[in-house]
């Protein structure tokens, strides 16, 4: 075992309107889980700056895979997946310590600006002496690495500026997915997820068949199983291929706003379903939008990285 320090580096999201002459930094102990290895998060008021800190001993794997990041055929899927979950504890809990000041900064002090969402945690670095300051892997948070996504380059940007040209609009359920997406309290996570999935079945069954807006808009909403399942299939002539996660998915969604506090979801479960809900949208927007370049770019990078997770899970 060897014992190492690692550091997060978090931006405060914040909407300005404020002023403040103190620099900081100011120092938080945040308690550690169950097994140990608390958290010190400094804040600097003046910079709009978090950074957390906390010594945690990795077996030999775990030191593999800090120190292999820097070898040129280091490949993150070759990597034990014990030792990604180690990696992946830890800096789940930093950045839960980090959002845990800020919120205690946020509602005990009245800092209004402080956005819902706290902060933006930018990255991790490890060292063994304190002074020289190492990267760490990027996999990301959730298993099988960061979710899929287009890069900005020459051929991408040409689909933003049709994109623009054509004033294209995005579905409401959109905003919900990327909430989901950034939201690190499993609990939180999921029932932003489930929002997200009832809008875009909605949206798009009003996209075929405009005179249901009455019907999904006025009237108490159907189930998601009757409308994933026999309105999807009536309008669509299609089925939604994971309708029965997006059920279950509903039903703890739920059981977590009725029931606070039972049942808790962790972290990972709450991704793979932001995952499943995903991969639900982009069918949907598919089947109503065949042609859209942007939606059959997004989709097909989503199908390429679903299939890569399950050929390394």
């Amino acid at each position: 075992m060897e014992t190492v320090r690692l550091r997060l580096i978090s931006l405060i999201r914040h909407n300005g309107g404020f002023s403040t002459s103190d620099q900081g930094p100011y120092s938080f102990e945040a308690p550690g889980p169950t097994r140990g290895f608390p958290v010190t998060v400094n804040v600097f008021p003046a910079e709009m700056r978090a950074e957390a800190t906390c010594d945690y001993a990795f077996d030999t794997e775990g030191m593999a895979l800090l120190t292999g990041v820097a070898e040129p055929t280091w490949n993150a899927f070759e990597a034990p997946e014990a030792a990604w979950a180690s990696f992946e504890v830890i800096t789940l809990h930093m950045t839960s310590a980090v959002n845990a000041v800020l919120e205690q900064i946020k509602y005990c002090l009245n800092w209004h600006w402080i956005d819902e969402q706290l902060a933006a945690h930018t990255n991790v670095n490890w060292s063994r002496d304190g002074a020289t300051w190492n990267a760490v892997p990027t996999r990301g948070l959730g298993r099988g690495g960061v979710p899929a996504y287009l890069p900005l380059d020459g051929q991408t940007s040409g689909l933003v500026q049709d994109a623009v040209a054509r004033q294209c609009s995005h579905i409401t359920a959109l905003r919900y997915l990327h909430r989901a997406r950034r939201e690190l309290e499993g609990n939180h996570k999921w029932i932003d997820a489930t929002i997200a999935a009832e809008l875009a079945i909605k949206e798009v069954l009003m996209m075929v068949e405009p005179k249901l807006a009455t019907l999904l808009l006025e009237l108490p909403s159907p189930p998601l199983r009757k409308l994933y399942g026999p309105s999807l299939k009536h309008y669509t002539q299609q089925n939604c291929p994971n309708r029965a996660k997006l059920v279950e998915g509903a039903e703890k969604r739920n059981e977590l706003v009725h029931r606070p506090g039972q049942p808790t979801v962790g972290y990972r479960e709450a991704a793979d379903y932001v995952d499943n809900v995903e991969q639900a949208i982009y069918f949907l927007l598919t089947l109503v939008s065949p042609k859209e370049p942007w939606i059959t770019a997004v989709h097909h990078q989503i199908t390429e990285w679903r299939n890569r997770n399950r050929e390394h899970p």
